[in-house]
């Protein structure tokens, strides 16, 4: 399969209407317009007993204004994933995973997950990632198009902020 992604980002921004209740000029006080196209790309091959894809959704930096201080960035990122499954008997079957992220100017995330699939309809997971999480996963196929799922993310340490940042995820 190959997938190709198109989209144009818009932003603008009118300050005319705020209120000053300084005579100070306010150099983010400015009407900011901006436009920036973006491509993505992937390709996914799938056989009967593995798949690997890579893909990366964003292939333009958009370019921001140098005299405003913006925390965000839309960074180039770059994925490759693969896995396998293996049959067990007549209704397990157990699905390894990887999946390889890279972000320009970050460190490399490398995650783990380890699926166990019973009669295609239920998915059991377990997933390690390399910024220090560990994750439970349950996935239920209603039929062939809609599955239901929840993940359960726990972070391993908390040196980031001091806090407990675990999460819930439900996906339909």
């Amino acid at each position: 399969y190959l997938g190709l992604k198109g989209n144009i980002n818009s932003f603008s921004a009118d300050t005319s209407g705020l209120i000053a209740y300084s005579t100070a000029e306010d150099p983010a006080k400015r009407n900011l317009s901006r436009v920036t196209p973006n491509i993505g790309i992937g390709v996914l091959y799938i056989h009967k007993q593995y798949w690997f894809s890579l893909s990366s959704p964003r292939l333009f930096q958009s370019k921001r204004d140098a005299e405003i201080n913006v925390l965000a960035q839309n960074r180039i990122h770059f994925y490759l994933g693969a896995g396998a499954q293996f049959k067990l008997n007549e209704t397990v079957f157990l699905e390894p995973q990887v999946l390889l992220r890279s972000t320009q100017g970050m460190p490399l995330v490398a995650e783990g997950i380890v699926w166990g699939n019973y009669k295609e309809k239920f998915r059991l997971g377990l997933g390690f990632r390399s910024s220090s999480v560990r994750s439970f996963k349950f996935n239920v196929n209603v039929n062939k198009t809609i599955a239901l799922s929840y993940a359960y993310d726990v972070y391993r340490n908390d040196i980031l902020s001091g806090m407990q940042l675990n999460a819930h995820e439900i996906g339909i």
